[in-house]
């Protein structure tokens, strides 16, 4: 499809929803798209698809002239806190419209305008843009509240991030490394699914947190519809010790998904540190950006930097018209102002 310019006559701007049994046709029209509206993993059918388990997508397409494309968002409806609406999905890193950065601010602004009117019906709207995204003023204008959020990137050549890693996790690379090398560890890229789901359950039960059982197994089994890294460590003592499954699309790698067993051996407890290692490699050798996926903790933050991760804002605009779901969320802020 040809750029759109700039100077389009928002008359003849377009929203249309279509459903998953239009799914053929939503997928012709993402494949043809020119490259600024290529979708990101997150944003793509199979991804969600698998997500709300095969149950049916939105698909909000924008036309101009009911030819040109000029943005879109693929969406489902979900259930958080017992309230139903467009909630970011589990495991999923961004989930915002695409919009045509050929536009100006303008017309971007009336593009942007007529998909909220599309959702105002909708007790919550949830979006999280990807990095470098900062057109927030029409979401703003909409009653949308920004909240800010920090996640953490990796680019460059392996070669040079592997000089100037940290000289602590370098030493323990090279330790478990050296279980690798002697054949105690292997590095695979498959793994049967109960083993997938087992790591993930008793990493959960040491983390305090439920496992999201349906969408791993979903992911799982769908797994081959959507591009990804999958990086399993297998101990001739233990068996499967650690795994992680890495989405990514054109530009970038996400480190979304990912479970280990708990050691008290000084190098085994640190096999997670293999699987990241892995998959930066791959992700640096392939010309792609590795996203450590962002965390707002202390602790994590701080791991992330000695793996090398710089900080990159990226942004999360809500909007309720659920007074219990804003209760909720208000309650969560006040607890985190008294910190």
């Amino acid at each position: 499809m040809a750029s759109v310019k700039k100077g389009v006559d928002v008359k003849n701007v377009r929203w249309e929803v279509m459903k998953s049994c239009e799914l053929k046709t939503i997928e012709l029209i993402l494949n043809n798209t020119t490259d600024e509206l290529k979708p990101n993993v997150f944003q793509t059918t199979s991804w969600l698809d698998a997500l709300n388990n095969g149950e049916g997508l939105d698909f909000y397409v924008c036309w101009y002239n009911n030819e040109q494309l000029l943005g879109y968002f693929i969406g489902f409806d979900s259930k958080k806190f017992t309230v139903k609406g467009l909630h970011i999905p589990v495991f999923t890193h961004t989930f915002a419209p695409v919009i045509s950065n050929s536009l100006n601010v303008k017309n971007t602004n009336a593009v942007i305008n007529g998909l909220l009117e599309l959702l105002a019906s909708k007790k919550v709207v949830d979006f999280k843009f990807p990095a470098n995204h900062f057109n927030f003023l029409p979401y703003f204008w909409n009653g949308f509240q920004c909240q800010p959020l920090i996640t953490y990137v990796i680019e460059g050549n392996y070669t040079d991030y592997l000089a100037a890693l940290n000289k602590n996790k370098k030493r323990e690379y090279k330790k478990l490394m050296t279980l690798v090398d002697t054949g105690e560890i292997e590095i695979r890229h498959d793994i049967p699914k109960d083993d997938w789901l087992r790591l993930f359950l008793e990493t959960s039960e040491r983390g305090g947190f439920k496992a999201n059982i349906g969408a791993l197994t979903s992911l799982f089994e769908e797994k081959e519809s959507y591009p990804h890294r999958l990086i399993s460590l297998y101990s001739k003592q233990h068996g499967y010790i650690s795994v992680g499954l890495f989405p990514y699309d054109g530009q970038t790698v996400y480190n979304v998904i990912n479970a280990s067993l708990r050691f008290d051996d000084s190098v085994l407890k640190t096999t997670n540190l293999l699987l990241l290692m892995e998959a930066i490699k791959f992700t640096l050798d392939s010309g792609r950006k590795f996203d450590f996926e962002g965390s707002m903790l202390p602790g994590v933050s701080s791991f992330y930097e000695l793996m090398g991760g710089f900080q990159v804002p990226v942004y999360r605009l809500t909007k309720s018209k659920s007074f219990f779901f804003s209760l909720l969320r208000a309650f969560k802020q006040m607890k985190d102002d008294r910190k």
